[in-house]
């Protein structure tokens, strides 16, 4: 479990809150405080107050949330209008603030906390429950989910039902990583929610190291394939769409290769299994007819050509990311007991749904017919949620094909399912990150699919569309201009905007915003401008108060001219919709992303934009421009600006943009410098910390894609090098459930390796090595000094850290002095005895060292050690330690242990 920060909040705060109708918004901001100290912020300072206030605004610029880090405690003091900022205002100690948890914040409205409603809704007669969550850009889906399942904690835990555990799915490692740190706020046990990115779940079944792949580096090679001499002539009316014809293989040809025959909704017979990765070509045509029904927007010599070159691309190892999920929904077909864990899993949640093609998503169906045919009590549950409109990965997603395939797919029988309900649909429809203005922009922009005449057949469903909230929007809240920049204005107009306003991002729909910043004279320029550029796939969850949107004009008038020039070539046109397609949602996803104020960066001098009209939004120029930048946002001060910074590092972390992040570190650390501010140094320290770790994690990762690429080419001395690096590594970092994967592929290749080096018992291999006395070093020291101190040492990293200590040592040698063992884990800390004696029990899985009496010993031991505290002191029962206690003791009893008190 991640610390979080103590939130005290005074009693005005909620008042005020209340009278002005910011409830939602309030308890938002709070569980950004508690959770990450408020780098997630917009924070402006204070002048002439004797506490150092920081104001966080809670609609618009209306209403400031009042709030200071002291003590160790971060204290939410009031609620005022913008311009009360000058009057006085105390810490008021003695007022009686309330301390408020995370498990105390709820910031959901109505319609986002009917998806707890419908989560594990069962049906009478069904063991089985689908919900589907659909809604526009900054809806709040993804919250909703997250706190559906922590709903369904709270109710399993009042009615003493067994709660199993759930896997919580997404395709980015930003968006896992900012999963990973909402469950671990909460008061869950460490295995309830285990987060995955698709790519460490195919790890997972695997069982080894699969490379991470950029689909922007795979996008690019494939291209260069096409255009080689070979493969040239088969391209035909793909030869100027290479993109599309990219996209096309991915989703429709590869994308749809399940290994298992299933029902397509459109489709007179059943899709047979596919034994070589790739759809039949017969069945790959039927389903683009099916799919453009009225509008044949693909001609059969189109569709043979697509398929023919997706062989040759396939051979080529050129998607690799569809071969592995192939490989992984194979391996699951073949082997159902192949992952333990299922046996517990009580339901899949899906974030990002659009983003996966139907092979990767049949991978998390079968985990769930896994689960439901194992047991016929057993019931389980499957959570998607999406927006049809913001296809950012090339996935052919469409929601009525995806709900009909969870239906013919999932197990159960279908007409008892239909009829009991078994399928529940939310539509989260409020916008709530965009004011009025740019709220209405962003719905205007659900007019360019007809206006680009893409046929209704491959539009968004209209679940995608949005409701504007008139109560929240207020109509003088946001700011929307064009601006025309010219060759000598960018380096004044960078200088301002990096310097200033960190708060902003660039948007780059058309990839040529890169040459800009490149052609910038200074290199001090060119990094603090790089890192606040932004492609269309890393705007996932971003919001910022200004967005400079580049490449609009250019991406749309490239629309309505190759659609004028066609000259009828109904092919040429035909491909044109799908291009417009993609186009139409990569803009609707960028208009979505700012708070505050848009402004439109133009290439050309009289644009054309359709239905946005926008050729009646203000034209400045830069002089004008950054002029009314500083009148409207001000120029801001120090502390608002180091926690732009502070935002952006965040930012860049869940992007894996390390090098972006350290130019953000070192522009705030340059502002740290000017400032006088103990708890901003505190923060500064922290972050430095988690990029430190990142950049480690990211080191131990390209460690065990190496070590693979040696097994792979039969080198086992450099595979074993490369490992233990990775392992010495890895130790550094000490704990984290974001460290599991990686700990997980190390183990398993690992095994892989000592296998390969001549069948030894892994296990055997790997304790005769550890028991040289040589490695009983600086690590026994350690654990011997925290036994030593222990009795003076109470903060909870220490007590970690020793644990860790001792568990390693533990799981190693086969003996351990009592005494050790007692002096530091003490019944105080049963919860975090429970914690290391579970993954202790995981790693006698991992080695195959179940049936060994002496490694048994320890868990046995501690499994003791818990029971009396839980059963006969009654020791911490809020932490739920006798379900899981009782859980432990199963297992250990089926592996032939026992208790040396008789206590079980």
């Amino acid at each position: 479990m991640i610390t979080t920060n103590r939130l005290l909040v005074h009693p005005n705060v909620h008042d005020q809150a209340e009278r002005h109708n910011l409830g939602q918004k309030l308890n938002w901001t709070l569980l950004q405080l508690a959770l990450n100290g408020g780098s997630s912020l917009v924070v402006k300072g204070t002048a002439g107050q004797e506490v150092k206030w920081r104001r966080t605004p809670l609609q618009g610029n209306h209403y400031y949330l009042w709030w200071v880090p002291q003590n160790g405690a971060i204290y939410a003091r009031d609620v005022r209008l913008h311009d009360q900022n000058t009057s006085p205002l105390d810490l008021s100690i003695s007022d009686g603030y309330i301390e408020k948890c995370v498990d105390d914040i709820d910031p959901r409205e109505a319609e986002q906390a009917q998806v707890s409603r419908d989560f594990s809704h069962f049906a009478h007669g069904t063991s089985l429950s689908v919900c589907t969550v659909q809604g526009a850009p900054g809806c709040g889906k993804t919250i909703a989910i997250q706190y559906a399942i922590q709903d369904l904690w709270q109710k399993n835990s009042n009615n003493r039902i067994d709660r199993g555990n759930i896997w919580y799915v997404t395709y980015t490692p930003g968006l896992s990583e900012r999963a990973r740190e909402f469950f671990e706020a909460h008061v869950f046990n460490e295995d309830y929610v285990e987060v995955f990115t698709l790519q460490q779940l195919k790890n997972k079944i695997l069982d080894r190291v699969v490379p991470r792949h950029n689909l922007a580096e795979a996008k690019a090679e494939f291209e260069a394939f096409c255009r080689s001499a070979t493969n040239q002539p088969k391209l035909g009316h793909w030869k100027d769409h290479l993109d599309l014809l990219w996209m096309e293989i991915r989703a429709y040809i590869l994308g749809m290769a399940l290994p298992v025959e299933w029902q397509r909704d459109g489709l007179n017979y059943v899709v047979p299994p596919c034994h070589e990765g790739i759809v039949e070509e017969k069945v790959y045509i039927d389903i683009r007819r099916q799919t453009f029904r009225e509008s044949s927007l693909l001609g059969e010599e189109d569709m043979r050509s697509a398929w023919e070159l997706a062989h040759r691309a396939k051979a080529a190892n050129l998607f690799p990311d569809q071969q592995t999920a192939y490989q992984a929904l194979k391996r699951l077909l073949q082997e159902p007991d192949r992952i333990p864990e299922t046996k517990d899993l009580k339901a899949v949640v899906v974030d990002e749904v659009q983003d996966f093609t139907l092979l990767e998503l049949a991978i998390l169906t079968q985990l769930g017919k896994t689960v439901v045919v194992q047991e016929q009590s057993t019931k389980f549950s499957f959570l998607a949620a999406g927006d049809e409109s913001q296809i950012l990965h090339p996935s052919g997603f469409d929601w009525g094909i995806t709900k009909n395939f969870f239906k013919t797919t999932l197990p159960g029988d279908g007409e008892t399912a239909a009829k009991n309900g078994f399928t529940r649909e939310v539509s989260i429809a409020r916008q709530r990150r965009s004011p009025r203005r740019l709220a209405e922009l962003i719905d205007q922009s659900w007019g360019l699919y007809r206006a680009f005449g893409i046929p209704k057949e491959i539009r968004p469903q209209s679940g995608s569309r949005m409701e504007i909230d008139d109560e929240r929007a207020g109509s003088d809240e946001a700011l929307l201009w064009r601006c025309r920049i010219h060759d000598k204005a960018w380096v004044n107009f960078f200088t301002e905007v990096t310097e200033k306003y960190p708060n902003a991002a660039f948007i780059d729909l058309d990839d040529s915003f890169t040459t800009v910043i490149d052609g910038l004279p200074r290199k001090k320029l060119r990094k603090p401008a790089t890192a606040l550029l932004y492609h269309p796939q890393q705007i996932k969850g971003l919001d910022r108060k200004i967005i400079f949107l580049w490449g609009l004009d250019r991406v749309m008038q490239a629309i309505v001219e190759q659609q004028n020039g066609c000259g009828f070539q109904p092919q040429q046109s035909n491909l044109l919709a799908l291009e417009a397609r993609r186009i139409v949602d990569m803009v609707r996803v960028a208009l979505s992303r700012s708070t505050h104020t848009l402004i439109v960066l133009e290439q050309h001098d009289a644009p054309d934009y359709v239905c946005l009209g926008l050729d009646k939004v203000e034209r400045l120029d830069v002089a004008d421009l950054l002029a009314e930048l500083a009148a409207v946002h001000f120029v801001p001060d120090s502390l608002e600006r180091i926690h732009s910074h502070w935002r952006n590092i965040e930012e860049h972390l869940t992007h894996d943009r390390l090098a972006d992040a350290e130019v953000s570190v070192a522009e705030a650390q340059k502002i740290l410098g000017t400032m006088d501010d103990e708890a901003s140094r505190i923060q500064q320290k922290q972050l430095e910390d988690k990029l430190f770790r990142a950049k480690a994690k990211q080191t131990i990762q390209q460690l065990l894609e190496s070590s693979e690429t040696h097994l792979e080419q039969e080198d086992l001395e450099g595979a074993r090098e490369e490992n233990e690096k990775a392992q010495q590594l890895l130790s550094t970092l000490m704990t984290g459930s974001d460290l599991r994967d990686l700990r997980n592929q190390i183990g398993r290749q690992e095994k892989k390796i000592f296998k390969e080096e001549g069948g030894v018992d892994p296990n055997e291999r790997f304790l005769d090595v550890l028991r040289n006395e040589r490695n009983q070093g600086e690590l026994r020291r350690r654990a011997l000094w925290f036994a030593g101190t222990s009795m003076d040492i109470r903060r909870d990293q220490y007590i970690v850290f020793g644990h860790n200590d001792l568990l390693y040592l533990a799981s190693r040698y086969h003996a351990m002095p009592r005494d050790l063992f007692y002096q530091t884990v003490r019944r105080s800390n049963m919860r975090w005895l429970m914690e290391y004696t579970e993954i202790y029990m995981d790693f006698m899985e991992e080695t195959y060292s179940i049936e060994k009496p002496d490694i048994r010993q320890f868990a046995e031991d501690a499994l003791d050690e818990i029971w009396l505290s839980v059963y006969f002191c009654g020791m911490e029962p809020e932490s739920l330690l006798d379900t899981r206690l009782d859980k432990a003791i199963r297992k250990m009893k089926e592996w032939n242990g026992e208790s040396t008190g008789g206590l079980w």
